[in-house]
């Protein structure tokens, strides 16, 4: 499984005018939601 996000930013104009419904994830939330369906962060980069 591959699971793509983008650097944390405040860009706020995004919501607007991107639809952006979250200004990216950060490290610890994306690692928690694996660790809690059982799967292994093997790289962050």
């Amino acid at each position: 499984m591959l699971i793509v996000d983008f650097v944390l930013h405040g860009l706020e104009f995004l919501r607007s005018e991107r639809a952006c419904g979250r200004l990216s994830l950060l490290q610890e939330q994306m690692s928690g939601w694996a660790a809690a369906a059982d799967l292994m962060v093997q790289a962050i980069e």
